[in-house]
Parts: structure tokens; sequence; C-alpha cells
């Protein structure tokens, strides 16, 4: 039964419609080079000379993961968060970057990053609002190039921590460093 699915699948491919549901955005490349950017609805797409992608425009949180940084003071923190995004310019989405989500959480977490080095430990408890939203301005600006929007930025954990490193001498002996 798995091969009826796999040769529904290659058939599928030289459909001549498309369909982009009502959640949906897409572009539309002709020989691989020219673009047209496509709402929801029914579309022509002639095997051989079509291309269809389509992304998902619905409102979106990513969850950054938990990172060891250290403060302006020499405190080790624990710093975690979480983005919410919709994208508003699938057009941008699709061609001005490989992979949206992981390219907003990296620039996220290079932005806290930045952040977090400035401040002191006390100072970022102290200002934890005004500082996501910087964090917030910030990340827009690169979120703008790929056609993303941010609806909110939370920093949900920012904690003293003691990092355990694990490093390797030149014979390949494992050393561990706790700072």
């Amino acid at each position: 039964m798995n091969w009826v699915a796999t040769l529904i699948t290659f058939l599928g491919q030289f459909w001549p419609v498309r369909k982009l549901m009502p959640y949906e955005q897409g572009v539309r490349f002709l020989l691989g080079k020219w673009w047209t950017p496509l709402d929801p609805g029914w579309y022509w797409c002639l095997p051989f000379f079509h291309d269809i992608t389509a992304i998902v425009i619905r409102p979106q949180v990513i969850d950054l993961k938990n990172q060891a940084m250290t403060t302006k003071d020499g405190v080790c923190v624990a710093v975690s968060g979480m983005v919410a995004y919709s994208i508003v310019d699938a057009e941008a989405a699709i061609l001005n970057v490989y992979d949206y989500d992981r390219a907003l959480q990296n620039a996220t977490i290079g932005v806290i990053s930045e952040h977090v080095t400035r401040e002191t430990f006390n100072s970022f408890i102290g200002r934890k609002e005004e500082i996501e939203g910087a964090i917030l301005e910030a990340v827009q600006v690169h979120a703008a190039e790929w056609g993303l929007e941010i609806n909110s930025l939370w920093v949900s954990e920012f904690a003293r921590c003691w990092a355990l490193r694990h490093l390797t001498d030149s014979a390949g002996v494992p050393e561990t460093i706790r700072t």
C-alpha cells in the first residue's frame, strides 16, 4: 500500500493546478528564474516550467534554547526566551533567507547576548522590561529583511548558573573546567 502513496505523490508533481490555502502565500518560479508572488487561490503550474513554493503565514512562536552567558560583572547566567512572529512578506521569507525559523532564533540569541554582556546582573534584573523592548527593536531590524514581523519577545529565564564545559587537551584527554 505504501507504493500507492508514493505513486500518487509522484504523479501529483505533474498535476497542472496548484492550490494555496487561506493560511498560505507563495512564489511561482518560471524556469527557475523569474518569480511572481502568490496569494491564496488556484494557480496553473505547467510541469517542468513552473515551480511553486508555498509557506504558512500563520503566527508562530519559537523557543529560544537555554544559553549560558556572562554579564558585564562576570556573573554566569542561564538565559532562555520565546519569540512570536508572523510572516508579512512571503516573497522575502522564501528568497532572502534559507531557514527563517533558525535565522530568527540565532539572531535573537545573538542580540540577547549583546545586551547581557553590556549589563550587570542586578541592572538586568531591575530593567528587564526596558531591555526586552530594546532586544525586540534590534531583532525586528533583522526580521524585516526576511519578511517577518515580531509580535512579542519574552526573556523567560534569567538566572545565575554554573557553566560546566568539557574541553580536551592536545591528546584528546577530557578536562573539566567549572566557571
